[in-house]
């Protein structure tokens, strides 16, 4: 997602406003280790205009944990 970020919105900082949340926040999720509630997810899905759906976000998220341990 951080990609997609940066090729469509241009910075983290950004995109955190846009979802009402804090870049801190933001930056936990990327790094996986934060999850989303299913609020969350929901707008992250509107903002990306469907590019990341509440499934895709889980699989990457589940993706990252695994690395991150």
């Amino acid at each position: 997602m951080a990609e997609w970020i940066d090729a469509n919105v241009g910075s983290d900082a950004e995109f955190a406003r846009r979802l009402g949340i804090s870049r801190g926040h933001l930056s936990s999720i990327l790094q996986g280790k934060r999850g989303m509630s299913a609020d969350l997810q929901a707008r992250i899905e509107v903002e990306t205009n469907g590019a990341f759906t509440g499934a895709r976000l889980q699989r990457e998220r589940k993706t990252l944990m695994r690395l991150v341990q």
